[in-house]
């Protein structure tokens, strides 16, 4: 929980570029658009991208209709069953990559279309392929002509589905847009906006950051009375294992005794034992949590994660306290018995 709680939150955090946007406005009607990008230009110093947005469902590939259980991938049908938020322009976006086929023509007046490269490939879509998508009832045919890598940590304005502009900018739309500006008094102009665009909606990134932390925070507190149980548990199984043992340990420590070993000597030696073991432990789950963070940041984030030195000395070092705290009791109490008494009550 350590790792996962804080410390994937906190390095993509880190990972993000310098001036990432801080707020995403949308819901901006088209004769809108120019007042919006006045008043915001005064709330950031950046260039400002406004792009169109059409709601749209895809129906049909290659003229047959599709459905949910047209797919086994739970995540295909999931985006069968939405609709997209779809834009249009003859511009690549900057955060966006081509992967495969030839970006619109300025001058085409074919109906084309644009998928980001892992929708494409989890609908099993191909170049050339015909999609149908249906805008509020009315259908439209385009051929897929290229798919597109988008670089989703930018934090900017990223749509799956791309039309060039003759296709749909006769249907209803609204508008979005990403900026980025200085707290506090982006704060106080976003209020400023609102008041002036009362349709419009600001969505503060950062608290949507932070309402994830408290998730992340409520969820490891959710957990920590198995962590805690579990640590408990491990360490009276430390207890039990030397307690079961006892007897053989108290013969061997008379033995040694009676060679002339001194009492400390087996203490210290039977704390080596208890470090070792607890330090094995720690360094185990150490590097196990370090496996799940990195999965986790791989699979899930999507992002690099890189094995954090601290965390394992971390866990190497909670290994041997809880090892010897639960231990040590034990231990002396092995080691300190009478060696008479133990040689004529335990034969040998």
């Amino acid at each position: 929980m350590a790792v996962i709680q804080g410390d994937l939150v906190q390095r993509w955090q880190t990972m993000l570029p310098v001036n990432t946007p801080n707020r995403f406005v949308f819901n901006i009607q088209p004769d809108q658009v120019q007042g919006v990008r006045d008043s915001v230009a005064t709330m950031t110093s950046q260039p400002l991208d406004m792009f169109p947005m059409v709601r749209g469902r895809l129906v049909k590939i290659n003229g047959k209709k599709i459905q949910a259980d047209s797919y086994d991938n739970p995540r295909a049908q999931r985006l069968v069953e939405r609709e997209f938020n779809i834009s249009f322009t003859n511009i690549l976006p900057s955060n966006n990559q081509l992967d495969r086929g030839q970006w619109f023509r300025s001058d085409a007046q074919r109906f084309e279309v644009s998928i980001e490269s892992g929708v494409a490939q989890r609908l099993g879509l191909s170049i050339g392929d015909w999609l149908t998508f249906d805008f509020a009832g009315q259908a439209i045919q385009a051929e897929l002509t290229n798919t597109r890598s988008l670089n989703w940590d930018s934090m900017e304005v990223n749509f799956v589905v791309i039309f060039p502009p003759h296709v749909l900018q006769n249907f209803p739309q609204t508008w979005i847009t990403a900026l980025y500006a200085e707290e506090p008094t982006i704060s106080e102009k976003s209020r400023q906006l609102v008041r002036q665009f009362p349709n419009i909606t600001i969505l503060d990134v950062g608290l949507v950051i932070q309402q994830l932390k408290a998730i992340l925070n409520q969820v490891g507190q959710a957990v920590q009375f198995i962590f805690l149980f579990t640590l408990i548990s491990g360490g009276l199984v430390v207890m039990a294992c030397i307690l079961s043992s006892a007897r053989t340990r108290t013969r061997e420590s008379a033995i040694l005794r009676t060679l002339g070993a001194s009492s400390r000597q087996l203490i210290r030696a039977a704390w080596l034992e208890l470090t070792v073991l607890g330090g094995l432990a720690g360094l185990v789950a150490a590097i196990a949590a370090q496996v799940l963070g990195w999965a986790i940041a791989a699979f899930v984030f999507d992002f690099s994660y890189v094995l954090s030195i601290s965390s394992v000395i971390t866990g190497l070092v909670l290994g041997i306290l809880v090892s010897v705290l639960f231990g040590a009791w034990s231990i002396r109490r092995v080691c300190l018995t009478p060696v008479m008494q133990t040689l004529r009550n335990t034969p040998i």
